[in-house]
């Protein structure tokens, strides 16, 4: 079913030239394509979420401060804003498929390393990590976009909610395996690489296509002057910078409102589990329509009342408004994602358009939780993060408005008159 746009002809392999462009369709491809985006939704969030349910195991292990283990959390997401944009450069020269592989085997290095007996080194392994994040973070848009043109919605919904399923998997497992099976927490944080070494084996076995690099001429400027792709990278922003505030601090926010520290942490968990269905409806409602305005806006209203409730109650009630923040955030982060495929007129330009979008998302999101953090020393009180949270889901309903709207990044003209790419089928 979803393989319609990418199986190719009868004959084992085809090879079609299409301008300078050349793919090489193999019949296997599709499945394999399938196997391969699954393998990469499911490792690309255990790296990073794995940490912080260790985080009082680490400091007990190491005697690192609470600033100290929360550079680990705030270290990919500076690698991220750093590295995104040119993630398409490298995809151009390698092939996207190469480009994944490679980046699930820097995972796979960074996990090692991460497994040794050292700090400095386990700040070293986080950053080879995230540079390999940095590839399915930018390019799985692209390759949706570009194999799965007729199901962008379908696709972009199954990859958001198996992303976030690996996220809520890896912060329900990390204590039990640390703890109660007695891994520890080196060996639990670098077990998340196995995942990483599925997914490069998958992406380095589906082939594909190489780029002659001057006939793709796609300058990043065409895409940071572009008014449409700026209100996409801010709408992103707001979703990147709800999710990892909630990461970092909603723990110690539900403690505060009267829940007991294993509770807290399992509205964690559940944070992530409660999006996947928003995940998955969101990008199928959002791909039906020529603008995705109204999607955006209803989850984040959604967000709003789930923040507004969290501000307003305490105890389990608070706990229960975090997991409607989750549906509102999840959802809002699918609908974020899929405009990288929506709003581009090509694969090339939705490439560009995710690299440009998290490298101002992720540096929002770098900051967020330092700042959330200073004003909660500044002013001793919860309900400042609270409070805070409402008034950026309110923006967000705002600015997926203004992201949704139909209009292509590229040219910023309506969605109906402008000529896309050529498809093969």
């Amino acid at each position: 079913m979803f393989g319609e746009n990418i199986s190719g002809s009868s004959e084992l392999t085809t090879e079609l030239q299409l301008g300078q462009r050349r793919v090489v369709t193999l019949r296997w491809r599709a499945p394999l394509l399938m196997v391969a985006v699954i393998s990469a939704s499911i490792a690309v969030r255990p790296p990073i979420t794995v940490i912080g349910p260790l985080a009082e195991t680490v400091h007990a292990s190491t005697g690192l401060s609470s600033t100290a283990i929360g550079v680990l959390t705030t270290l990919p997401l500076v690698v991220f804003m750093l590295v995104s944009a040119q993630v398409s450069r490298v995809a151009r020269q390698l092939g996207m498929e190469v480009a994944m592989a490679v980046g699930f085997a820097f995972v796979l290095g960074g996990s090692v390393i991460r497994w040794v007996p050292s700090i400095p080194l386990m700040y070293l392994g986080t950053a080879v990590v995230a540079i390999g994040l940095t590839m399915p973070n930018v390019l799985l848009p692209g390759i949706i976009r570009r194999d799965f043109q007729a199901r962008i919605g379908p696709m972009t919904s199954l990859y958001i909610a198996l992303t976030a399923g690996g996220s809520g998997v890896a912060s329900f497992l990390a204590l039990p395996l640390a703890i109660d099976l007695g891994w520890g927490w080196r060996a639990t944080i670098a077990s998340t690489g196995v995942l990483a070494a599925f997914a490069a084996i998958t992406w380095s076995l589906v082939g594909g296509e190489r780029h002659e690099p001057a006939a793709e001429i796609l300058t990043q400027t065409e895409v940071w002057r572009s008014r449409t792709a700026w209100w996409v990278a801010l709408f992103f922003s707001t979703q990147t910078l709800i999710f990892y505030c909630v990461v970092a601090w909603l723990v110690p926010v539900l403690t505060a409102k009267g829940l007991t520290p294993t509770a807290s942490g399992a509205f964690l968990g559940g944070f992530s589990i409660v999006g996947i269905g928003s995940s998955l409806l969101a990008p199928i409602l959002a791909a039906r329509q020529p603008s995705q305005s109204t999607a955006a806006a209803a989850f984040g209203v959604i967000q709003v009342v789930g923040a507004l409730g969290m501000l307003v109650s305490t105890g389990l009630a608070a706990g229960v408004f975090a997991l409607v923040l989750g549906v509102g955030a999840a959802g809002g982060f699918a609908v974020a994602f899929a405009l990288f495929g929506l709003r581009a007129p090509n694969h090339f330009v939705s490439s560009e358009l995710a690299g440009m979008a998290q490298t101002v998302g992720y540096g929002v999101a770098a900051v967020g939780p330092l700042l959330f953090g200073f004003l909660h020393d500044l002013f001793g009180n919860w309900n400042v993060l609270l409070g805070a949270f409402v008034l950026l889901a309110v923006f967000a309903v705002a600015l997926g408005v203004l992201a949704g709207r139909p209009l292509f990044v590229s040219a910023g003209s309506p969605l109906g008159n402008h000529l896309d790419e050529m498809h093969v089928s």
